[in-house]
């Protein structure tokens, strides 16, 4: 085959199909190449790892946050713990003084009465 029969062989409509879908695969690969990948690895990967330090920093504060406000809570519920024990033997010895002045007072009534019952006894039989 001549270079003439070759050339005469050549569809023209096949050829620019193949050429268009050969310029288009270099085309979409020049761009990748100098487009999209400088701007993932210059701007969208840096900018991914720099949200990712922040939200495990953040993370990390509000984890401290938590663990300050529940160790307050537990410090507040110890002391209200020991504030209530304080406080129940407080009533208790209120309560026992209570009872024991209550019956005090009580004899002391009876004893006033008797004597006030004995003088009325002898107020009336003097006279």
């Amino acid at each position: 085959m001549t270079f003439d029969q070759w050339l005469l062989s050549i569809k023209p409509t096949e050829i620019g199909a193949a050429v268009l879908l050969w310029a288009m695969v270099i085309g979409i690969g020049l761009f990748v190449t100098r487009q999209v990948w400088p701007w993932f690895t210059k701007e969208y990967f840096p900018a991914r790892v720099k949200r990712a330090i922040t939200e495990a920093e953040s993370s990390n504060a509000l984890e401290k946050e938590r663990v300050n406000v529940l160790t307050t809570m537990r410090d507040a519920l110890i002391e209200l713990k020991v504030i209530a024990g304080q406080q129940l033997l407080l009533m208790q010895t209120h309560d026992t003084d209570a009872r024991k002045t209550d019956a005090t007072l009580l004899e002391q009534q009876r004893d006033a009465l008797a004597a006030l019952t004995k003088l009325g006894d002898k107020h009336a039989s003097g006279v």
